[in-house]
């Protein structure tokens, strides 16, 4: 189905839209833009929207990989999310945010500029772990830098 999804709290329009079904289980859904990868979605907070419509955003490129949270405002080219280190495992990370959610517990994670961020399971709707992308690290020109000031609401 083309069209793309909105989570409660967030304006983002997430594409591609996917079967979205809740099981009271946290759902990692692969989004393509505005930020490509894995959005791990909580069972427990998030009313989501799903429109028909084309959605109008387009996959930012990211010079390291990210991590977003739910924001007012949505991801953009000058604040995209949390820079995560290079060697961060997304997949793992995705895993644990799942249980996090699962839980209601947290965990803290190591940022790129050496900052750490808490997650709490307990009262987050959703995030997304993006990879930096291949032309964002290749070429250097036009990427998003990803910095540690992102507001979360």
């Amino acid at each position: 189905m083309s069209g793309y999804f909105q989570v409660t709290g967030d304006p983002t329009q997430w594409s591609p839209v996917q079967s979205l079904q809740l099981t009271g289980q946290a759902l990692t859904i692969e989004a393509a833009a505005p930020l490509a990868g894995a959005l791990v979605l909580s069972p427990k907070f998030a009313g989501v929207a799903v429109f028909t419509q084309s959605p109008i955003a387009t996959a930012l490129d990211l010079a390291s990989p990210v991590i977003y949270l739910p924001t007012a405002t949505g991801p953009s080219a000058s604040s995209a999310g949390y820079a995560l280190p290079a060697s961060a495992n997304l997949t793992t990370l995705a895993s644990q945010i799942a249980a996090l959610m699962l839980n209601g517990t947290s965990q803290t994670i190591a940022l790129a500029d050496g900052g750490e961020l808490v997650l709490n399971g307990a009262n987050l709707s959703f995030a997304v772990l993006c990879p930096a992308t291949a032309a964002a690290t290749s070429t250097g020109g036009g990427a998003v830098t990803a910095g540690g000031s992102v507001p979360h609401d």
